[in-house]
């Protein structure tokens, strides 16, 4: 598994392209984005927002 993150990681350096679009969405995760070499479709996620990006509902009145 190292070795093909290590191959698409030097191909994406060295041609400033991803190899798949695989390659590029396991590099999009949040932790291996901070790796890759060349943008990602990595989106931060917002404040107040949940994984899923919903906007929480305010609790209901008492």
């Amino acid at each position: 598994m190292g070795l093909w993150l290590f191959g698409h990681w030097h191909h994406a350096a060295k041609h400033g392209l991803w190899r798949s679009s695989f390659g590029l969405k396991v590099f999009s995760l949040p932790v291996l984005h901070r790796l890759a070499p060349i943008a990602t479709n990595h989106k931060p996620r917002r404040a107040g927002r949940g994984a899923s990006g919903w906007v929480y509902d305010a609790p209901p009145a008492a």
